[in-house]
């Protein structure tokens, strides 16, 4: 038997550096290990977000009330919010407030006495004080006439029943001329209505969204690792 022996050709790479190269290691996946500068840099953005939720304001609660008053129809809105959880909104916590009747008009600034909610006033001799509702007192100053705009709902509570005592109030007057009662009406509650919430400000939401993304990249194996390739 004979045998043939095949000739085969050996083609050389024509690139030196090819051929210096050809005896290292290929490329390699090899761990990535974030340095003390990484990490605490990843910690402080983390703790910062979290912090800047921790201390964004409770949303606001709006209120509308409206009643009918001779000719006119007393109106108005209110924000605020129970900070303290104590049942009621005082004027510490309002954040806005505006009424009008006609041509008159209250602000905040006009506020002397403002509440909103449920609270015990006083107790004495087994009577129980307190206010129930709406409670405020406005005063509107102009150059030459002032109005003023009082509220009230409040009531005592007894072993025998309770008692309510409610109504509306407005009085325009001057320096030189007599007081004008605008309106006197008793045992007539505002009808209030609790309209909606303030809406959560976008730049909240994008914060939690930052976060999330933020955790997902950091904690996600698939990012511990990089290609490495040796110079």
């Amino acid at each position: 038997m004979v045998m043939h022996k095949h000739n085969s050709k050996v083609i050389q790479n024509q690139n030196p550096r090819s051929n210096r190269d050809s005896g290292r290691n290929p490329q390699t996946t090899r761990p990535f290990k974030p340095n003390i500068a990484q990490k605490l840099a990843v910690a402080a953005g983390i703790a910062f977000s979290l912090g800047f939720i921790n201390v964004m304001p409770i949303q606001t609660n709006r209120f509308e009330f409206q009643q009918q008053v001779g000719e006119e129809q007393l109106s108005g809105v209110f924000e605020g919010t129970d900070k303290n959880a104590d049942g009621v909104v005082d004027l510490s916590e309002l954040e806005s407030f505006e009424a009008r009747w006609g041509s008159y008009t209250w602000t905040k600034e006009d506020l002397e006495v403002f509440s909103w909610g449920e609270k015990t006033i006083s107790q004495n001799q087994g009577q129980i004080y307190g206010i129930n509702g709406l409670n405020l007192f406005a005063r509107g100053r102009q150059p030459l006439k002032s109005q003023a705009l009082q509220v009230w709902n409040r009531g005592v509570s007894t072993p025998f029943g309770q008692s309510k005592n409610q109504g509306v109030y407005g009085i325009e007057y001057s320096a030189n001329t007599p007081d004008n009662i605008l309106f006197s009406q008793e045992q007539q509650p505002l009808e209030i209505n609790h309209s909606h919430q303030s809406p959560v400000d976008i730049s909240v939401l994008m914060m939690l969204l930052l976060v999330g993304i933020t955790g997902l990249l950091v904690f996600n194996p698939c990012w511990c690792y990089l290609t490495y390739s040796p110079s």
